[in-house]
């Protein structure tokens, strides 16, 4: 009678394992397949708020779509933006450090202020001060011409030429 009471208990302790072994492999499986959500290097997307900013895929030709993501693990050029997002269950930890340049194309125009880097439309915000408009794409490293200021995105080799939208 002794030996089937610790056949159970034994019975009983590994499927204990078991199951904290299975509860384990799918809570990273979920975390994993959140983390696949995350943006990829070459996506685009929308952020929207400052504190708890928010992000949204986009197709990389959409209108709004402001941001390319040009790097992640936080290796980013000076003139990038950093979003940090978080990836997996909510408590895991798991962050994703993210570099942002503006997904911009010659004559696209942007709002850039402290709190506020948008795509907007070039026709409708002729004249606003805080409207830039994109005149020339370069390398890294080549000035503007007439009088652009340069937005210079040196770990990418790319050099954005910004006038003001007039």
């Amino acid at each position: 009678m002794g030996k089937s009471l610790i056949t159970k208990l034994i019975g009983v302790g590994v499927a204990i394992v078991i199951a904290v072994v299975a509860s384990f492999i799918f809570s990273k499986g979920s975390e994993k397949v959140a983390e696949a959500k995350a943006p990829k290097v070459g996506e685009c997307i929308t952020v929207t708020g400052t504190v708890n900013a928010k992000t949204k895929d986009k197709d990389c030709g959409d209108s709004d779509a402001t941001f390319k993501v040009t790097g992640n693990k936080g290796d980013c050029d000076p003139n990038e933006d950093t979003l940090s997002i978080s990836v997996g269950k909510a408590d895991s930890g798991n962050v994703a450090e993210l570099c942002l340049g503006l997904n911009a194309a010659k004559g696209d125009c942007f709002r850039l202020t402290a709190t506020d880097s948008s795509k907007v439309e070039c026709a409708a915000n002729k004249g606003d001060a805080e409207v830039a408009l994109i005149s020339s794409i370069g390398k890294s490293g080549t000035a503007c011409a007439n009088g652009g200021q340069p937005l210079d995105y040196k770990k990418r080799d790319t050099l954005l030429c910004l006038v003001p939208n007039a």
